[in-house]
């Protein structure tokens, strides 16, 4: 009989356990770093209704900030300060909207798992990335949270960085090699969406804080010097004064520059002609760094285009900016189609040449120092500010490539800014 009632017992506490335990969603920001046009909230909202409470994640992944073998940081100064920016700003969006942004200084895989736990069952959103790095961890915290439970699991949510979202190629192995072709077939068939409707207040469930240890919490964010540590040789010079403006990362400030680029300083109209330039801020748009970290929609920038098309001028010009975000789906989706062959030394077709490995070329080369006016200008311009125009990019490959005949270094150091 005692027996019986201690069995009844043990069912009536872990029932009691159970019902204690919440279903929790865990929203994890990568490269989508914005309110407006994402699919990943929007992806939280409809499956919200199931969970009692949600986590919204960034993690500061270490790997990320550590020296390479080749001697660079992975991720330097100007690219991480941009990067706590836009960190920050998300931060104070989604607090305006009723969340709260965890944001953690830890390996994804290692803290996804934790924040899960306690958790009757769990579902962690996240938007898949292209490349090996970020496949490996995306594979890696679906394994670790499946150990702790059968009912947590990681649900990729399509990536939604490209100006179009549909390409019409049934396999990524059948995307021409050439970007014309790509192009027109991209224009013909395929069409941009609608930017998708903003978060509003209220539209997700209970958004709670999670604090772990030091460096995991809705109140933390990590320093530059916590991020990236400075040798005898270098310093925090990431607010340099040399740059023709300053980069501030986060989604106001992406917004902030796409109107005033192209409305209030109304400078689409003439893009095509003096696009190529290297000195002032309006030659280009410049608005490449916040759409590498997701602060910016590629499809907010094309409607807003084409807005311009309709209220001011329809030329060239206008067109032109939507011509280099169709190069840049072309890029993404050649990174599909190779996989890691477009980091490897033979590159995408694995063309294997005798490369030389100089270091007094390749310091002359990081420094700006060839001899070469234009290679060098743009070098310096690079190293002291963390951005060069990206037309002078091949220029610069060519001198590293065929005449100093160094490639390894010449590519990581164009990865890290």
């Amino acid at each position: 009989m005692r027996a019986f009632q201690l069995i009844i017992i043990l069912i009536i506490t872990l029932i009691v356990i159970t019902m204690s335990m919440t279903k929790r969603l865990v929203v994890w920001f990568r490269n989508d770093l914005r309110i407006h046009d994402n699919i990943l909230l929007t992806s939280a909202i409809n499956e919200g209704s199931k969970f009692d409470e949600v986590v919204c994640l960034y993690c500061f992944d270490p790997r990320h900030f550590k020296k390479t073998k080749y001697g660079n940081n992975k991720c330097d100064k100007f690219r991480t300060k941009f990067l706590i920016e836009s960190v920050d700003d998300l931060r104070r969006n989604l607090e305006g909207l009723g969340c709260k942004l965890v944001v953690a200084y830890e390996q994804p895989e290692s803290i996804i798992p934790v924040i899960v736990s306690s958790s009757l069952s769990s579902l962690v959103l996240v938007q898949k990335e292209l490349t090996s790095e970020e496949k490996n961890v995306e594979s890696k915290v679906s394994e670790n949270i499946q150990k702790l439970s059968n009912n947590s699991k990681l649900k990729l949510i399509d990536n939604d960085s490209r100006l179009y979202k549909v390409i019409p190629y049934k396999d990524m192995s059948m995307i021409p090699d050439t970007f014309t072709p790509f192009k027109e077939k991209v224009e013909k068939t395929s069409k941009v969406e609608d930017i998708l409707a903003s978060l509003q207040l209220g539209q997700l469930p209970n958004s709670i804080g999670v604090s772990i240890g030091n460096t995991c919490s809705d109140k933390y964010l990590p320093t530059l010097n916590t991020l990236i540590s400075f040798d005898d040789n270098s310093s925090d010079d990431s607010n340099s004064k040399k740059g023709v403006m300053v980069f501030k990362g986060g989604e106001v400030e992406g917004k902030t520059r796409l109107k005033s680029w192209m409305f209030d300083n109304d400078n689409l109209k003439n893009y095509f002609n003096v696009r190529n330039g290297m000195l002032g801020e309006s030659y280009s748009s410049k608005f490449s760094p916040w759409l590498a970290l997701g602060c910016l929609s590629p499809r907010l920038i094309y409607h807003e285009a084409k807005r311009y098309e309709r209220e001011r001028i329809s030329n060239k010009s206008t067109y032109w900016l939507i011509f280099e975000l169709i190069w840049r789906d072309f890029f993404r989706c050649l990174c599909v189609k190779y996989g890691n062959n477009v980091f490897k030394i033979g590159g995408a077709k694995n063309i294997m040449k005798p490369w030389s490995s100089n270091e007094e070329h390749v310091s002359r080369w990081k420094n700006g120092i060839t001899g070469y006016p234009l290679v060098d200008a743009n070098m310096r311009e690079l190293l002291h500010t963390g951005w060069m125009r990206y037309y002078y990019y091949p220029i610069i490959n060519i001198v590293i490539i065929k005449i100093i005949a160094i490639v390894i270094a010449g590519d990581r150091m164009l990865q890290v800014f």
